[in-house]
């Protein structure tokens, strides 16, 4: 029996129907969704105790839009403890409609819903908080409130909508913000009023976009997650440190990304990397020297979550001793790790705390080579203690321990 850090309590085995219910619902509370649905079929009393886990709080995911979400035993993640995850919205809205247990529904998170589907789940869950956990088109839904959104696109239409509907407020609700090469600048006046902003992305960074988020206080908001992508044009030696340093709270950002083809703004980036003194989860996408010359500035054992993604088309991006090179460093404190090469993937947060179902195929070959490099990183499981997951080009690999030098790795 292992607790909610996955500390082993006791190796003692226990008849579940033996065990308090006050007992088995903790148990069950830590369960994934799949362990909930195989335990329920067992007896009456059991399915008793898991529909209430099971429907508390529904993850809808709009798969024909947005990339599946993984659904497995396997995964251990606190998000698909928390959520049952749904990938289709129409299967959702069709089981629930005439189903007893919708009364056992508390919250819904969507992403990627569309508004009559979102309409739809309104009417039929009236006393349920339903969330809007990201949209780049929230002009589309006309009657929404903003206090159900958690992140938006600030495009101009979106931008449009949101000035009409919060003239004289402040909203806590709107979690992430992001920023494109559509984003006008003169709309940044509305990130002052989203007092409870923590991540913004911005996927067109210039030097208008910096002094524009400037004049608008992003200074002044607790910002934990910051990712910058396809920068206009190179600055001069320094002019990215001090723009970041004087633009946002280096100090609070425990999440960071960085994507840029010039290697001169990663001579910056290590001007930056000691300023990120709470910073858990790091996202590289450059060429090999660059992403290594970075790394190698972290602080020994601070990351838990580091992703080194290659810009380069052709060849191995980090070999196995530069590779241990980088990553020893963290060997205390890394649980997730992330190698990509030649297939590009979305840098967000949502990598840190899911698991995305991708169609992309692995052969055989690359399967076992993968594997053979996961043990030799783990050395038979006697390095890197708390090293649970390790993706490559998009393929899962969990790793099980058993005790000192006993470790299994299972893939979905």
């Amino acid at each position: 029996m292992r607790g909610a850090k996955g500390d082993l309590v006791s190796t003692e085995s226990f008849a579940l129907l033996s065990l308090p219910d006050e007992v088995t619902t903790q148990i069950i509370a830590v369960l994934s969704q799949i362990d909930i649905l195989s335990l329920i079929q067992v007896n009456k009393h059991l399915y008793s105790l898991g529909l209430p886990k099971l429907y508390h709080s529904i993850y809808l995911n709009n798969s024909t839009s947005c990339t599946p979400l993984a659904i497995s035993s396997e995964i251990n993640y606190p998000f698909h403890i928390k959520y049952t995850i749904i990938n289709w919205i129409t299967f959702f809205i069709r089981q629930m409609e005439n189903n007893p247990n919708k009364n056992l529904v508390k919250e819904i998170v969507t992403n990627c819903i569309e508004p009559d589907d979102f309409k739809t789940i309104q009417e039929m869950f009236p006393k349920v908080n339903i969330t809007i956990e990201y949209d780049s088109e929230l002009y589309r839904f006309r009657s929404l409130d903003l206090s159900m959104v958690n992140g938006l696109e600030l495009t101009y239409e979106n931008a449009l909508f949101f000035d009409e509907n919060i003239r004289g407020k402040n909203y806590y609700s709107i979690k992430e913000v992001g920023i494109n090469e559509e984003s006008d600048h003169d709309l940044f006046g509305i990130i002052p009023v989203l007092k409870g902003l923590e991540s913004m992305h911005i996927t067109s960074v210039s030097d208008r976009t910096f002094t524009s988020l400037k004049d608008a206080g992003v200074s002044k908001l607790a910002i934990k997650r910051l990712f910058l992508q396809n920068f206009i044009t190179p600055n001069n030696p320094g002019d990215l440190f001090r723009d970041l340093d004087e633009y946002f709270n280096l100090e609070s950002l425990e999440t960071f990304g960085f994507d840029s083809k010039y290697d001169s703004l990663f001579q910056d980036l290590q001007l930056t990397i000691p300023r990120l003194s709470n910073l858990k989860h790091l996202f590289l996408h450059g060429n090999r020297k660059c992403c290594f010359d970075a790394s190698m500035i972290l602080p020994r054992d601070s990351l838990e979550f580091l992703c080194l993604h290659d810009s380069k088309e052709n060849g191995e991006f980090f070999d196995y001793d530069s590779l241990m090179t980088i990553i020893s460093r963290q060997e205390s404190t890394l649980t997730s790790l992330c190698l990509q090469c030649n297939i590009y993937h979305y840098m967000g947060y949502e990598w840190v705390d899911r698991v995305y179902n991708y169609l992309h195929e692995v052969t055989e070959i690359d399967n076992r080579r993968n594997i053979h490099l996961i043990n030799q990183i783990l050395a038979k499981g006697t390095r890197f203690p708390k090293l649970d997951t390790i993706i490559i080009n998009e393929k899962y690999y969990f790793i099980k321990r058993n005790g000192p030098g006993d470790i299994k790795i299972n893939t979905i």
